[in-house]
């Protein structure tokens, strides 16, 4: 499955439950600047290639900090 396509379902999985507009479009934009840093960042387009990147011995959050620690030149939690 594509990520926009999941994204697309989760928001629309919120419709009927209702919940106020502000709060679809603040989900809607975080969704969008996640698929954003995971097509840029990470290469991801689909769901089933994020699962390979979790099974080597990083993780896919030690190399997220380690990629922060790179940019910023300090160690960060």
């Amino acid at each position: 499955m594509k990520l926009e396509d999941a994204f697309n379902e989760y928001i629309y999985y919120f419709l009927p439950k209702g919940f106020i507009n502000k709060t679809l479009l603040n989900k809607w934009k975080e969704l969008k600047n996640v698929k954003v840093f995971l097509k840029d960042k990470s290469g991801i387009t689909q769901w089933e290639r994020i699962y390979p990147a979790l099974t080597g011995s990083k993780t896919l959050a030690s190399r997220l900090r380690k990629e922060k620690k790179d940019e910023r030149g300090i160690n960060c939690p």
